[in-house]
């Protein structure tokens, strides 16, 4: 458990399971994801059961009001000190700041508890809150995976977000 500005991050639990499950299926949160598949109850639990063995880590971060964001990170490198990243808000806590207050959190537990140098996210180049959210935290793109996603009849580009530890240190909180 991490404790950061009132906000925790913590491991999932059972009574997690239900609440993150219609947050993935809500269609606000599929477009911007790049599985777009609905997820089933028993799918959830079969995913639950997984993640002692994953080579991920997923968390919530909730507040004294309850769930507030799922947290990924993937491709955990740690020799070289990077992995990618990603929250999702829960729907009816968007738009209230929370998601500055979730990468405040994330990105301080990464870089000054497990000494990471290095994070990147992907996300929809169509994701505008997205993009505005992640240049307010500091990141920079760096690159654009052309043609990635798929919707609406439509191909979509991909950018690529990063932050140093040293980018970060001199974003203003």
């Amino acid at each position: 458990m991490y404790k950061f500005n009132h906000m925790t991050m913590r491991s999932i639990e059972e009574r997690d399971l239900e609440p993150l499950r219609l947050m993935h299926n809500d269609p606000s949160t599929l477009y911007n994801l790049t599985d777009v598949t609905f997820i089933s109850q028993e799918m959830q639990k079969s995913w639950y059961k997984s993640l002692d063995k994953a080579h991920s880590k997923r968390y919530v971060i909730e507040d004294m009001f309850g769930l507030v964001a799922f947290v990924r990170i993937d491709e955990i490198n740690s020799i070289n000190k990077n992995a990618c990243i990603g929250l999702d808000i829960m729907v009816d806590r968007r738009g209230k700041g929370n998601g500055k207050k979730c990468y405040d959190l994330l990105l301080t537990y990464l870089f000054d508890q497990l000494n990471m140098n290095m994070l990147w996210l992907y996300t929809a180049e169509f994701n505008e809150a997205g993009v505005h959210l992640y240049n307010k935290v500091g990141m920079e793109q760096c690159g654009t995976l052309p043609q990635m996603l798929y919707r609406d009849g439509e191909y979509h580009n991909c950018i690529v977000m990063y932050i140093t530890k040293e980018m970060w240190k001199n974003v203003k909180r």
